[in-house]
């Protein structure tokens, strides 16, 4: 069960470092096979099996039925389109699943606990990506945001992202613009709505109206 934590734990982190990632998708499905110990990964786009939980097809053709919604030359190279390996299906929107492939041992159940901890951070993260009119924000701009819901001084953020607190401040100030916010609290609750931080992220100390500068 530690295990599991520790390994859940890991895959938030980095699946929430992908968001600012050049290829999103593509890059989710990369961490969440390697979070699983996968071999291959595959996003399946108009899947007709309505699924509300991670489930483990008994068979490739037990697969969800859809379209391969992007490159599945590393699918087709580990043997996956051909039948051979294991599977672990995460439903992550209403018509799409992620499917990790491993050519090795079955999934077990440290590896459904991982899968289940992480399907509603990948769920809320997948409708981010899905939005075309979402606000496109950097890697360093996500790890602002973060800093902020956690509730550090600009002071401290920078500390922790090893950066000076005028460059924080700046960023901070790039968020209000892209976010049409004028606060860290407004810019914490935005966020959450948006899927870009999860709702359980710390409400941090209100910032000047102003928008200019960071609490410190």
């Amino acid at each position: 069960m530690i295990d599991s934590y520790r390994r859940a734990l890991a895959g938030a982190t980095a699946l929430l470092e992908a968001v600012g990632a050049a290829a999103p998708r593509a890059t989710l499905r990369a961490v969440v096979a390697e979070c699983l110990g996968g071999t291959a990964s595959v996003f399946i786009d108009g899947v007709t099996r309505p699924g509300t939980s991670v489930w483990t097809p008994r068979a490739h053709d037990a697969l969800p039925e859809g379209r391969v919604a992007d490159d599945s030359q590393e699918w087709r190279r580990n043997g996956c389109g051909r039948g051979i390996g294991h599977h672990m299906a995460l439903p992550v929107s209403a018509d799409g699943v992620i499917v990790v492939c491993r050519a090795g041992r079955p999934f077990d159940a440290g590896d459904l606990r991982v899968a289940r901890c992480l399907l509603p951070l990948l769920r809320s993260i997948q409708r981010y990506v899905d939005d075309a009119d979402r606000p496109r924000l950097t890697t360093r701009e996500l790890a602002v945001l973060r800093a902020t819901a956690d509730g550090l001084t600009a002071a401290a953020a920078g500390r922790r992202l090893k950066i000076s607190t005028r460059t924080f401040e700046k960023h901070l100030e790039r968020l209000y613009r892209k976010l049409g916010t004028r606060d860290r609290v407004h810019t914490v609750l935005l966020a959450q709505e948006l899927g870009l931080l999860p709702v359980s992220a710390a409400r941090p100390a209100a910032a000047p109206a102003s928008g200019g500068g960071a609490a410190r």
